[in-house]
């Protein structure tokens, strides 16, 4: 990673090198693992919330930033907030809220901290979150989401059918170096 970038420029811009989103590489760093939970939310609960932000403290994070990966809802600019690693559940899911009843699963978005060793894209289509990271951090983000291997397999029909077509399938499994392990 090149030292002049800031923690957010891990994910290739939304803007001309991948305005489409998946199956496209969204990641900078081409030797992060690749690890994958369903979607819809960062989060599926408070325990989930507390375990990650607990994580997040443990490698010296001090906050987390959310990023829409472009404009949803009329909104002439991306929604973006930042998080402290001591924020409470409540206070996250009110400021999600704030973007939509519907929450984050209206649109796509980037989840990032100020270490430039990993990151969160939610997906909007397929509904998945894809977790970039240093492998150093790989197990602990498998413990945080309760992800087996890569998360692969317990997805791949899942994602097979959100894509539909054998060429994104390809594209998506090769961009992610996913093997099902």
């Amino acid at each position: 990673m090149h030292p002049d970038k800031t923690p957010y420029q891990i994910f290739i811009s939304d803007t001309t090198e991948n305005p489409n989103g998946l199956p496209e590489q969204l990641f900078v760093p081409e030797h992060f693992d690749f690890l994958l939970t369903i979607g819809g939310n960062l989060v599926e609960n408070e325990e989930e919330y507390n375990a990650f932000t607990s994580f997040l403290r443990e490698v010296g994070e001090k906050e987390f930033f959310l990023r829409e990966h472009s404009t949803q809802l009329g909104r002439s600019v991306p929604f973006e907030r930042r998080f402290s690693v001591v924020t409470k559940y409540q206070e996250f899911e009110k400021e999600i809220k704030d973007y939509s009843d519907f929450g984050l699963q209206v649109a796509s978005w980037y989840v990032y901290g100020n270490l430039r060793d990993w990151g969160i894209y939610l997906a909007e289509l397929p509904t998945i979150n894809i977790i970039g990271c240093e492998r150093h951090l790989s197990d602990k983000f498998r413990q945080v989401f309760k992800i087996s291997g890569s998360g692969y397999d317990e997805l791949k029909d899942f994602i097979r059918q959100e894509f539909r077509k054998d060429e994104l399938i390809d594209k998506f499994e090769a961009n992610y170096i996913l093997d099902g392990t």
